[in-house]
């Protein structure tokens, strides 16, 4: 049984508290996240090579993108793995509110990881679910920094 929780600010960084300890172990502050609240975190815990590996999705307000973290429970150190760009024709994806007549119904809303890590199912701001099959697990050693 795993105590610990991912949480997100308003600010655009995510926490990982180990609530049998009361402590924040790690925070991982998303770059293109900067200042912008996190609406929905969902994450996915599964065995890996005599650890546990935590996979976390976060949607922030105005954000276009999903972001995948990752975390070994061995170590505690969230690493960034990848993004899905829901709008890729987007312009100005990192500040959206400066483009004229902005719908933001197309936005991610929320986020809700599968509990085998197989699927992400992505609601946007219209309601509408959409459906990711994620990619197969690779090395979390190998990640990129």
């Amino acid at each position: 049984m795993t105590s610990k929780v991912a949480v997100g600010d308003n600010f655009g960084t995510v926490s990982i508290v180990d609530t049998a300890r009361k402590i924040v172990v790690d925070r991982f502050k998303i770059p293109s996240l900067s200042g912008r609240r996190v609406l929905s975190i969902s994450s996915a815990t599964i065995d890996w090579v005599g650890t546990q590996l935590t996979y976390v999705a976060v949607v922030a307000r105005g954000c276009p993108q999903v972001h995948i973290l990752t975390f070994k429970h061995s170590d505690c150190k969230l690493k960034h793995s990848y993004s899905l760009n829901l709008i890729p024709e987007l312009q100005n994806q990192e500040t959206p509110e400066l483009n004229n007549e902005q719908k933001y119904l197309k936005f991610p809303f929320e986020v809700k990881l599968s509990q085998e890590f197989a699927f992400l199912a992505v609601t946007l701001v219209s309601g509408e679910v959409k459906l990711f099959k994620m990619p197969s697990i690779y090395n979390p050693l190998e990640m990129p920094t």
